[in-house]
């Protein structure tokens, strides 16, 4: 690991715990810069978690994280998790207008094709549910996405569905 740190989602990304713009709670972005001593590359990975109710905060949010991006010097950059936007949304539009694309439409194969990532801890088919976790990249191929369905004693193990990719830097 070369860099760590944690920025809230709001006009004050160092104040621990601040609440942006139409957000109802505070939203944390956690950015980690590391380096692969057998492929000598450097990934920038950013994962972060929207605001569930603020389109404002979301966009705001896609902005601040895409100005990290776009001057990064990292080979790999990725940008994941629970970003509370479905493809094409605003949020989403803005954080791959620039160097990111979704993991999604660039996977040379897919597993469970079609089902949205929110449950809501509903069981009996995600076709429809919406999109709404992501996986976005920047540099590398990606070989393969995969949603996966983990139930337990008959639940969802989260109102969320895991997603991940297989990447060829």
């Amino acid at each position: 690991m070369l860099h760590a740190e944690t920025l809230w989602l709001s006009p004050t990304p160092k104040v621990v715990g601040s609440i942006g713009w139409d957000a109802v709670l505070p939203r944390v972005a956690t950015i980690v810069v590391l380096h692969d001593r057998q492929t000598d590359k450097v990934f920038r990975v950013v994962n972060a978690h929207f605001s569930h109710v603020g389109e404002q905060a979301r966009l705001a949010s896609a902005q601040m994280i895409s100005s990290r991006i776009s001057g990064s010097q990292a080979d790999v950059n990725l940008v994941l998790g629970d970003l509370n936007a479905e493809p094409k949304s605003p949020a989403l539009d803005m954080l791959t207008s620039g160097r990111l694309s979704d993991a999604h439409d660039l996977a040379q194969k897919r597993c469970r094709s079609g089902i949205g990532t929110f449950t809501g801890f509903r069981t009996g088919g995600l076709r429809g549910a919406p999109r709404i976790d992501h996986i976005l990249v920047d540099g590398g191929d990606v070989l393969w996405y995969c949603t996966e369905e983990q139930i337990m004693d008959g639940f969802y193990i989260s109102d969320h569905l895991p997603v991940y990719i297989a990447l060829m830097p």
